[in-house]
């Protein structure tokens, strides 16, 4: 079942709560309907490949995993 992310169903997402590191790209942020106002600044990160990553900051979102049956809700 595909996570439901601020009320808008994302079919290709990864969320890797392990790492430490979870990614969106800017086009999906932008389908979210979220104002980029609500980022927070934050530092880029580094040792994902040979440069620092810099982004447009971070911003934590409600997510829910599952089915209706069967579903967990986190603030990633």
């Amino acid at each position: 079942t595909a996570p439901v992310i601020a009320n808008i169903t994302l079919y290709h997402v990864l969320v890797d709560g392990g790492a430490g590191l979870n990614v969106i790209s800017y086009v999906a942020f932008k389908q979210l309907q979220i104002s980029e106002s609500k980022l927070a600044p934050s530092h880029p990160f580094s040792r994902v490949g040979p440069q620092p990553v810099f982004h447009m900051g971070s911003i934590t979102l409600q997510v829910t995993f599952g089915t209706e049956e069967n579903f967990r809700t986190e603030n990633i």
